[in-house]
């Protein structure tokens, strides 16, 4: 088992890694050093060992994982810190995985998102990108000249031989995806046993087609029984970072944005013109339900919109509006109107292969391409939804009568910062969280409006230019 100290300090330089990739400029000019390194280290262990020129494909690649926005250089990081010591570190590397994607504001699988980013072809893609932006960079136009010619002989020895370059990480990685535990938060279908099915009533988070059920405190009964070191850092830390988010999210609608004409009290939150949750408001706790990919509120606005549907994020890097809009599209779901067919095609593939058929093609799984947020993908939850009543649903069909805003709370600063002081100040005194001492909800939130990107082929009643004034703005009404 891994030490706990270890793990805080793998843990806390991974986040570091990632809050480091996050800062304009800087972020692009660590990328810029160490993928022209990494070519220029590559070129000169062409003709070297078999080890040596392995850990330069390893090195280019890891450069390559970097220019990933978001989460590349907390994956980078991840595989580095493993690469250096795999015993100690290998089992932990969905965890880490998983922490870096929570940390970069993502909800998508670990497993998956990891192999997409050692891709060939995504590698193949990132560093034609990055050859453009290391011959304009200054870092590239003061090296000697012998350097320079290394560091482009480096990059189109890469562009070459990417298969094989990308097949030595490939292999490492999944080498150590063998020793992961197999009871891991983290760990998918790929790599896991089913979990046992639960008793109705103690399901934890929320299906697809949800749309928010206020949660109290679960402790690890999300993660199916056992629970190693990993998982209880990592599930605290995602649930202290949900539970901040949603708090102050939802006062700030309330007592910033003015939804609604009935106040809910501090920290008692009822009587709210919240829909979902029961009309409740999210309490400042230690720990929260998971929410999964539902919506995570709808509210009666009072406006000439009546409803406003909400996301939110919580994030210790707060995203730009652009940031914003890419990291919707990178947590878009399937069009749930074409499962119903695609699941009668994989039923009929099986029913193929259990008569014997040797010919039978698997059919394609549905892409991802309904982008979170978008107003196919909300029409869809709220189709679903058994709480919404009838008449709210008819309303929310119509995209007259909705805005749609992600709410996103900063933990490094303002009042994000104050709620986070206290809720780790009252973990550390094994107390309650105090009322008093978080109280405002207003400094260091964005509010935004315009960083949505609409599926393809949208419903017809989208329209066409629909923005709004107050993308981004902290606190603006819309």
């Amino acid at each position: 088992m891994t030490d706990p100290v270890d793990l805080e300090d793998f843990l806390g330089d991974v986040g570091k890694a990632v809050a480091l990739g996050m800062l304009p400029f800087l972020g692009q000019a660590i990328d810029i050093y160490d993928t022209a390194y990494a070519a220029y280290d590559l070129y000169q262990n062409k003709d070297g060992s078999a080890e040596q020129r392995e850990e330069a494909c390893f090195g280019v690649v890891m450069a390559a994982v970097g220019w990933i926005p978001g989460p590349g250089d907390g994956i980078k990081k991840t595989l580095k810190t493993i690469n250096r010591d795999p015993e100690r570190y290998a089992p932990l590397l969905l965890d880490a995985v998983r922490y870096v994607l929570y940390q970069s504001g993502y909800k998508v699988d670990p497993y998956a998102f990891l192999m997409d980013s050692i891709d060939a072809e995504r590698i193949r893609s990132l560093i034609e990108g990055a050859r453009s932006d290391i011959a304009k960079s200054e870092f590239f136009s003061q090296c000697p000249a012998l350097v320079q010619e290394g560091m482009l002989r480096g990059l189109n020895l890469t562009m070459a031989n990417i298969p094989v370059i990308v097949g030595v990480v490939e292999r490492r990685v999944k080498r150590w995806l063998k020793v992961v535990p197999k009871n891991t938060a983290a760990v998918t279908k790929q790599t896991a046993h089913p979990a046992p099915k639960q008793p109705p009533g103690q399901q934890q988070g929320r299906r697809e087609g949800e749309v928010g059920t206020h949660g109290q405190a679960h402790g690890l009964s999300a993660f199916n029984g056992t629970a190693n070191a990993a998982e209880i850092a990592t599930a605290n830390l995602n649930q202290r970072q949900e539970s901040i988010g949603e708090h102050v999210g939802d006062y700030h609608c309330q007592d910033e944005l003015g939804w609604g004409r009935q106040t809910a009290q501090h920290d008692i939150g009822t009587g709210s013109a919240k829909l979902t949750d029961g009309a409740r408001l999210m309490r400042l706790q230690h720990q929260i339900k998971a929410r999964g990919r539902g919506i995570d509120a709808i509210w009666r606005t009072g406006r000439a919109r009546p409803y406003a549907v909400v996301e939110y994020k919580t994030r210790s890097v707060p995203l730009s509006e652009s940031g914003m809009r890419r990291l919707l599209v990178a947590e878009s779901a399937q069009n749930k109107s074409l499962q119903p067919a695609k699941r009668a095609e994989q039923r009929e593939y099986r029913k193929q292969v259990k008569g014997g058929n040797a010919r039978a093609v698997s059919p394609e799984a549905l892409p991802k391409n309904v982008p979170k947020m978008s107003h196919l993908w909300i029409r869809q939850r709220v189709e679903s939804d058994k709480k919404l009543g009838r008449h709210q649903k008819q309303e929310l069909k119509e995209i007259e009568n909705y805005t749609r805003h992600v709410i996103q709370v900063s933990t490094a600063s303002g009042d994000g910062k104050v709620h986070r002081e206290e809720l780790d100040q009252a973990l550390e005194e094994k107390r309650e969280v105090t009322d008093s001492k978080h109280t405002a909800h207003r400094a260091g939130i964005d509010n935004f409006t315009n960083v949505f990107t609409e599926a393809p082929n949208e419903d017809a009643r989208t329209r066409k230019g629909q923005t709004s004034q107050n993308a981004g703005r902290r606190g603006a009404k819309p």
